[in-house]
């Protein structure tokens, strides 16, 4: 089930379900309290929960023209699926439906005449009393065995002649709504990783030698890639006082005019902080955007292989040579 609540809870996740569900809760906690006025809303949606609350909606209107016993409803509440407690004026439990008793571990004969705190410690009846009616979105119920369910809770005061009479509480089982919360958070938290993984696999800058470095090319270049790219690059040649960076081609499969001439201006910035670039690897497609944009590679060293850089990186009269 699902449970709604402020940013901060877990039942966030279900929105505006769980908004929906807890005004169903409260019709059911008024019809219970013999409060038939109390209508569902019911949405332009169809779905399950509008014909929940067109139900609801009909039998307080059965029951507002009728006289009905409290038995009836009692019986109703007992066949709920929902936790359902009515306790006195003192908090002490009058009538637990079965739900309750499954959810307790406790027989009914066990349950009544205890305090309600033994299976909702977190309820106040003096707040439910003080301002006739109480939600908690995100609260527990405790068993016989001390076991502990999370819970969504709505309590309303049951009024005869103006006097208060008992509590009415609907406790709602949110044990699927908090796994299905953490695992909502495990994938979420998995996708970062893997995105920050991939983010780092797709701009791997390799150490040849102590001031040497290697930056393969692989897959597709964008521009948020090429960003990331120049990023790592600068860093990457400050970190290591780098004297030469190798920029493999060899591994590119798409790119744009865009974001080729992003990796130039990278190129650029590599030189202006005072390291050698050597181009390996440059494939037809890549060349031929390369003239369109009518590149100066002038004083760039470019070979067609990347093992062949390899030695002329390592060479330390390189620039000698030129």
């Amino acid at each position: 089930m699902s449970s709604s609540s402020n940013s901060n809870s877990s039942s966030n996740y279900f929105g505006d379900a769980g908004d929906r569900l807890r005004d169903l809760e409260e019709v059911i906690v008024a019809l219970a309290s013999f409060n038939y006025a109390k209508k569902a809303q019911v949405s332009q949606r169809g779905d399950t929960i509008d014909s929940m609350a067109v139900g609801l909606n009909m039998l307080g209107e059965e029951l507002a023209a009728s006289t009905v016993s409290k038995g009836y409803v009692t019986n109703i509440l007992h066949s709920m699926v929902d936790p359902v407690v009515v306790t006195d004026r003192g908090g002490v439990l009058r009538m637990v439906n079965q739900a309750a008793c499954a959810m307790s571990g406790f027989a009914r004969e066990e349950l009544l005449g205890q305090h309600f705190i033994a299976i909702l410690p977190e309820l106040n009846t003096d707040d439910v009393i003080a301002s006739g009616r109480a939600t908690h979105p995100d609260t527990y119920f405790v068993s016989k065995h001390g076991e502990v369910t999370p819970v969504s809770v709505t309590a309303s005061i049951m009024l005869d002649r103006g006097e208060v009479q008992g509590i009415v509480c609907v406790a709602r089982d949110l044990t699927e709504a908090k796994y299905a919360e953490e695992e909502r958070l495990r994938l979420r938290d998995a996708v970062k990783l893997q995105a920050a993984l991939m983010e780092e696999l797709s701009t791997p800058l390799i150490p040849i030698a102590d001031d040497v470095l290697a930056l393969p090319l692989i897959g597709s270049l964008d521009e948020d890639r090429t960003v990331r790219m120049t990023e790592t690059l600068l860093q990457g040649v400050i970190s290591r006082a780098a004297r030469v960076v190798i920029v493999d081609f060899t591994g590119l499969r798409a790119f744009d005019q865009a974001s080729v001439h992003g990796l130039l201006r990278a190129i650029g910035a590599v030189r202006l902080i005072g390291a050698d670039v050597v181009i390996t690897g440059i494939q037809p497609r890549v060349a031929q955007t390369m003239v369109q944009l009518d590149a100066d590679l002038s004083g760039i060293v470019i070979f067609g292989a990347f093992q062949q850089a390899i030695p002329y990186a390592l060479d330390g009269r390189r620039r000698e040579r030129r």
